[in-house]
C-alpha cells in the first residue's frame, strides 16, 4: 500500500513535472513539495497547512483529492498514536482560549469603541493619582532659607 507521498510522487513522474513547475503552479515552495513526498512532515508547520498542500498539489496532479486527503488523514492519525504528532488529539481549553474567543465574538467596532473606553479610562486613572510637582518637597529641614536682606541693597526713597 503506497503512501500519500508516493502517489504524489507517481503522478508527477507520468505526467513529467518537475518540482519547479509545480511550485510556480501552485505557490508552494519547492522544499515543502519534496517534503510531502517523502512523507517529512515535519517541516511543515501544522496539520492544517499540510492538508490543503496536499489538497492542492494533488488537485493540479488531476488525483482525486477526497480519496488522498482521507488517506493522509489516517497517516497523520497513524503518527499521532505514535508519538509523532499531537495536533491531532484534543486538548483541555485553559482560560487564555476562552478569553480569546469570547473576544472573537465581538464586532471589530464595538471592540474598538470598547478599547478606546478602557484606555481613556485608565490615562484618567493616572491623571488623578499624579502629585503635583513640588521642587521643595524633599528639602529637609534648614536647607531652604530666603535671602537676607542687607543695607544698601535698596537705594533710599527721595524725601521733599
Amino acid at each position: 500500500m503506497s503512501t500519500v507521498g508516493e502517489q504524489l510522487r507517481q503522478a508527477r513522474e507520468q505526467q513529467n513535472l518537475s518540482f519547479s513547475e509545480i511550485a510556480e503552479i501552485s505557490k508552494i515552495r519547492k522544499d515543502y513539495l519534496e517534503a510531502l513526498e517523502t512523507g517529512n512532515y515535519d517541516v511543515l508547520l501544522a496539520p492544517v497547512y499540510i492538508r490543503g498542500f496536499i489538497r492542492t498539489y494533488a488537485r493540479i496532479l488531476k488525483l482525486n483529492t477526497d480519496e488522498i486527503v482521507e488517506k493522509l488523514n489516517r497517516e497523520l492519525g497513524q503518527s499521532a498514536r505514535d508519538g509523532n504528532e499531537d495536533s491531532s488529539l484534543p486538548r483541555k481549553k485553559g482560560l487564555l482560549d476562552i478569553i480569546t474567543l469570547q473576544l472573537t465574538r465581538i464586532p471589530l467596532p464595538q471592540a474598538g469603541i470598547f478599547l478606546l473606553i478602557v484606555v481613556m479610562v485608565w490615562v484618567a486613572i493616572l491623571i488623578s493619582n499624579a502629585e503635583p510637582n513640588d521642587p521643595l518637597k524633599n528639602l529637609g529641614a534648614g536647607q531652604y532659607q530666603p535671602a537676607k536682606k542687607t543695607i544698601g541693597e535698596y537705594l533710599p526713597i527721595p524725601t521733599r
